[in-house]
């Protein structure tokens, strides 16, 4: 499960708990690319004390997001 957290306009915040599902990935890749859209840069602060693992589907849509955006 994720929680956007409150923050600047510049910053991500979010708390990250038990298992991240594929559904969980797209709400932490919307709300990052939404700032990206206003700002040139950002900064990202996770909050991960409650984390415990993600699904399949999370870590290959993960793979998937970061090779589309290395080149």
């Amino acid at each position: 499960m994720i929680e956007i957290l409150t923050s600047p306009d510049h910053v991500v915040a979010l708390k990250l708990s038990g298992t991240i599902s594929g559904e969980d990935y797209d709400q932490i890749v919307a709300a990052l690319e939404a700032r990206l859209d206003r700002h040139e840069r950002v900064g990202v602060l996770v909050d991960l004390v409650g984390f415990n693992d993600f699904t399949f589907e999370a870590g290959a849509k993960d793979l998937r997001y970061g090779l589309r955006n290395l080149w």
